[in-house]
């Protein structure tokens, strides 16, 4: 095995982690947070791919595992200790991955074999399936330069700690064209709608400012928490996206001002942070928010909450275009025709690893086609290896009841 080390968008990584996996945490009924530290660069430099597959091997388990509760992914910046090398990455700094999950949890004797080729567990904990997928990502940590780890107790969840060396990337050399968002507008013949904007930071007011006014709001921002309730009782604004964290009055204080103002009537608060903790979630939305927008965030989760708490209704992006191109690339290159032709044992083995996210099974069974399947093979293990699973099970669902 070897590096193929690139300067890339860790952000953007992470947040299309968290959109291939979302609509299968909420399929089994279980949370999927991820959240990135304010210290973790935007743009790292290691090797992305293996990086990639590392985290979407944690995250698939996590959620195959997990019937109650959730799954979260955290990133952070810690310091290199000894065992991990005498200067880990820039300044001895590195990159510290957790996924942590509410499953069956793992036992204590099971954690010091369970990154062994082929190690499957006892029914009862997580049960098989995780063996060969541990053991690629204990060696792809190891060959970036850090290292794997597991914490856990039965009945409790699982904690998976990875750590790589810390290196900043240079920005701009990872994402084509094809992968910016350029904000979608708001269709002709609809009402003006204001959006108040309340961030203690500029940068970050600035941004979404930014790509609100591109798509047709109409904006207005606040620094602080008593100017946002000024603006908000002189301005009645339809939407306000509020960050949670500001000094003097932070976001609750902001919330309770506008429910003692406007009572059921008041205007949706979307609340705006970078915690990842469901007790935190929970709080706020206790407190009176009707939706949550995590920092990072990307472009398409502030219009989707948009869209859903305005009513509003968006023109496509030309940008969307290419981006709804790239699944579609993947399904054109496997037959339908040739799909339904396989062996019924196998895609029945084939649906029923997809449903459960397991992606051993899914590569024995696509290893088990003959040359015959060759293109079909290919086209699948594309799917798998990219963590699609909700187009793949689309496809393997759609040929089975065909």
């Amino acid at each position: 095995m070897t590096l193929q080390v690139e300067d890339f968008d860790l952000g953007s990584m992470l947040g299309d982690l968290e959109a291939m996996f979302r609509v299968l945490a909420h399929n089994k009924g279980i949370s999927l947070e991820v959240a990135m530290a304010p210290d973790v660069p935007r743009w790292i430099r290691t090797d992305a791919q293996k990086l990639r597959q590392v985290l979407g091997n944690l995250l698939a388990n996590a959620v195959k595992f997990t019937e109650q509760g959730g799954v979260a992914l955290r990133v952070g910046v810690t310091t290199a200790t000894p065992q991990e090398g005498p200067s880990g990455g820039e300044a001895g700094k590195n990159l510290l991955f957790e996924v942590e999950d509410t499953g069956p949890g793992i036992p204590k004797e099971a954690q010091k074999t369970i990154f062994s080729h082929f190690e499957q567990l006892d029914a009862g904990s997580r049960a098989g399936g995780t063996g060969l997928g541990l053991a690629i990502a204990k060696a792809y940590a190891e060959l970036m330069g850090g290292g794997i780890e597991v914490q856990s107790s039965l009945g409790r969840g699982s904690v998976f700690r990875v750590s790589v060396p810390l290196t900043e990337g240079v920005p701009g050399k990872e994402r084509d064209a094809g992968h910016v968002f350029r904000p979608a507008r708001l269709r002709p013949g609809q009402d003006k709608r204001r959006i108040l904007v309340v961030d203690d930071n500029e940068a970050n007011r600035e941004i979404l400012v930014r790509l609100l006014e591109e798509a047709g709001f109409v904006v207005r921002e606040a620094g602080d928490g008593r100017l946002a309730c000024s603006l908000y009782e002189q301005w009645k604004p339809h939407l306000v996206l509020l960050d949670m964290i500001m000094p003097e009055m932070d976001g609750f204080g902001v919330l309770a001002h506008i429910r003692n103002a406007d009572g059921a009537a008041a205007a949706p608060v979307i609340a705006v942070t970078a915690s990842v903790l469901l007790s935190e979630k929970e709080r706020v939305l206790a407190a009176g928010a009707v939706g949550f927008l995590k920092k990072p965030y990307k472009a398409e989760e502030l219009f989707e909450l948009v869209r859903r708490h305005l009513g509003v209704d968006f023109e496509e992006a030309d940008t969307a275009e290419h981006a709804a191109d790239q699944p579609a690339r993947s399904r054109q290159a496997i037959d339908p025709d040739h799909l339904a032709r396989l062996p019924a044992d196998i895609l029945s083995s084939l649906r029923s690893a997809a449903l459960s996210l397991d992606m051993e099974a899914l590569r024995e069974g696509l290893g088990r086609l003959g040359p015959d399947h060759a293109d079909v093979a290919r086209g699948l293990l594309e799917l798998v290896d990219g963590f699609r699973f909700e187009e793949l099970q689309g496809l393997l669902q759609e040929r089975d009841v065909a």
